[in-house]
C-alpha cells in the first residue's frame, strides 16, 4: 500500500456487470433521471467515526477526473459484449458527475444523482473507496510490526482456502470482491494467489481493470439495479401488475441485447416465488442460469429445480450461481448439493476471498433509490435486505404475492 497513491485510479476498477448494465441503459434508457444513495447497513459501527471526511471527498474528486483510457476503450472494443461504436463514443466522453456528500449522525449522505447512463458507476467505486478509508483506519497507530502481523494472518486464511480449493476441483467460483475489499492492492494478492495457486477453481474475476491487468475472463451480468429502476419507470399506483411487468421487460431486453451467453438473471428482487411465477416459458427456455443472492441457496435451487422440471425445461441446461455471503466451505457444500442436477454450479466469491484478514467486514451498499421521480423496492428473499419507503413495500408485496417472513442477519 503506497501512500499518496488515488484508491481508484481506472473506471475499469469496478465489476463487469457495471458496464454490461451500462450499455443495457444506454441502448434503451438513456436520459431517464435516477438516485443512487449509500447506506451502512452495519449499525453497530459508526461509519464516519473512522473515514476522514476530508480523506473522502478528495478521493471522489479524484474518481471525477477520471477518463477512460485509449488502452481500456480498445480492450472493452475486442469484447463483443461492448462492440458498439455509439456505445464505446460515449465512453470516450464519460465523466462522471459530482455526489452530493453530507457527513450527520455518524454515517455518511452520499447521493448520485443524474441521467442514468453517467451516474450509475458510482455505486462499486464508492464501497471500494469507504470500505478501503475504513479499515486503513484501523490500522493507523499501530507498529509496523504489527501490520505485518494482519496481513500475515490474511495469508495465512487465503492459505487455508486455497488449500480446501485444491482439494475440491469441481468447485467453480468467480471473484466477486470489489464492493467489500480491504484494499485495491488487497484485492489484486488474493486474484493473484488464486490464479497461479488454483487456476481450475477460479473462472475469472468480476474486476474488469483486474481481468485485463492479469489475463482472466471478466465476469459479470446484472444486478437489482434494472430491476428497481423498470419499477420506478413504468410504476403506476392504479396498476399492481406494473410490477410483473417491468419485470419481465429487463429480461426480454436483457436477451435482446445479450443473448443466452450473458442471460444468467437475478431471482430475489421481487422474491424468489414471485420470480418463478411470473417468468414465462419462453424466458424460461432462453435463461443460461440463475443468480441466486439472498435467503437460503438451498432452497432457492431446490424451487427452481422444480420449477423447470414442471414446464418440461432440462434443469442440467442451466446453471446456478449463489453470491451471497459466501465461505469456501459452503461452495463446496453447495457444489456436492446441486451436482447432479444444473449443468452448472458456480459461485460468486466476495467478500470472504477479499476482505478476511481478522477484522469483521461491513455491510455497505450504494443502491438505485429513485427512478423517474418514483422510489424504487427492493424485497429479497432475506426481509433484513429489503429497500425502499415502507408503505410502498407493503404496496408491492400485495401485488407480488410476496408471503416470506424470513430476516436473517447480515453476513456482509
Amino acid at each position: 500500500m503506497k501512500k499518496n497513491e488515488p484508491i481508484i485510479r481506472s473506471l475499469l476498477d469496478l465489476d463487469y456487470y457495471k458496464l454490461t448494465m451500462l450499455r443495457f441503459i444506454f441502448r434503451y434508457y438513456r436520459g431517464t433521471p435516477v438516485k443512487f444513495s449509500f447506506t451502512n447497513r452495519t449499525k453497530s459501527v459508526r461509519i464516519a467515526d473512522f473515514v476522514n471526511e476530508n480523506e473522502l471527498r478528495a478521493e471522489l474528486r479524484h474518481v471525477e477526473t477520471l477518463r477512460f483510457t485509449k488502452d481500456e476503450l480498445d480492450y472493452l472494443a475486442a469484447d463483443p459484449h461492448f462492440n458498439d461504436s455509439e456505445f464505446l463514443e460515449f465512453l470516450t466522453e464519460l465523466r462522471l458527475p459530482p455526489l452530493h456528500i453530507e457527513k450527520t449522525d455518524g454515517t455518511y449522505r452520499i447521493l448520485a444523482q443524474g441521467a442514468w447512463e453517467k451516474v450509475t458507476l458510482w455505486e462499486t467505486i464508492v464501497l471500494s473507496v469507504i470500505n478501503e478509508l475504513y479499515f486503513r483506519s484501523l490500522l493507523k497507530g499501530l507498529a509496523q510490526k504489527e501490520v505485518r502481523a494482519v496481513y500475515a494472518e490474511g495469508d495465512r486464511r487465503l492459505a487455508k482456502k486455497i488449500a480446501l480449493l485444491r482439494e475440491n476441483p469441481l468447485v467453480t467460483f468467480s471473484e466477486f470482491g470489489t464492493r467489500r475489499r480491504w484494499a485495491r492492492f488487497w484485492q489484486k494478492h488474493v486474484v493473484i494467489r488464486m490464479k497461479k495457486e488454483v487456476q481450475g477453481n477460479l473462472a475469472g474475476t468480476s474486476n474488469v481493470h483486474l481481468a485485463m491487468e492479469l489475463g482472466l475472463v471478466p465476469i459479470g451480468t446484472m444486478a437489482h439495479e434494472l430491476f428497481m429502476a423498470l419499477f420506478g419507470i413504468r410504476y403506476d399506483a392504479n396498476d399492481p401488475e406494473c410490477v410483473a411487468r417491468s419485470h419481465s421487460e429487463v429480461l426480454d431486453k436483457w436477451h435482446e441485447l445479450y443473448g443466452d451467453e450473458l442471460s444468467v438473471a437475478l431471482t430475489d428482487t421481487y422474491g424468489t416465488d414471485f420470480f418463478l411465477r411470473t417468468l414465462t416459458d419462453k424466458q424460461a427456455r432462453e435463461l443460461k442460469g440463475f443468480r441466486q443472492d439472498s435467503g437460503s441457496p438451498y432452497e432457492c435451487g431446490d424451487k427452481i429445480l422444480a420449477n423447470l422440471a414442471a414446464r418440461g425445461v432440462d434443469p442440467a441446461t442451466k446453471g446456478l450461481v449463489p453470491s451471497d455471503g459466501l465461505t469456501v466451505e459452503k461452495e463446496i457444500a453447495l457444489e456436492k448439493y446441486f451436482r447432479n442436477h444444473f449443468k452448472t454450479t458456480s459461485f460468486g466469491y466476495g467478500t470472504d476471498g477479499t476482505n478476511d484478514l481478522g477484522y469483521k467486514a461491513l455491510s455497505l451498499v450504494m443502491k438505485l433509490v429513485e427512478a423517474n421521480g418514483n422510489p424504487t423496492v427492493k424485497l429479497s428473499d432475506n426481509l433484513a435486505k429489503s429497500l425502499g419507503p415502507p408503505e410502498l413495500v407493503e404496496w408491492v408485496k400485495k401485488a407480488c404475492g410476496y408471503t416470506n417472513t424470513k430476516s436473517e442477519e447480515l453476513v456482509y
